[in-house]
């Protein structure tokens, strides 16, 4: 559904928590240009999966019953 209620405008200089290693981590991600696929892959595949019991205890939206196969 949408929303009618306008939000507030991000401001960047002071809504985001941001430390000088975050704005230079950023500065040399985007000088080092885009990741490339099989590197991308590898970092996914170091990633475990969630277990049963932490995608159960994720909220679902609120009056739906959980998805039950």
């Amino acid at each position: 559904m949408p929303s009618n209620a306008r939000s507030e405008p991000l401001d960047l200089e002071r809504g985001l928590p941001t430390s000088q290693g975050d704005v230079e981590a950023l500065h040399r991600l985007r000088l080092s240009g885009p990741v490339p696929t099989l590197d991308f892959l590898r970092f996914l595949a170091l990633l475990s999966p969630p277990s049963q019991e932490q995608l159960r205890a994720r909220p679902v939206p609120r009056g739906a019953e959980p998805f039950k196969l």
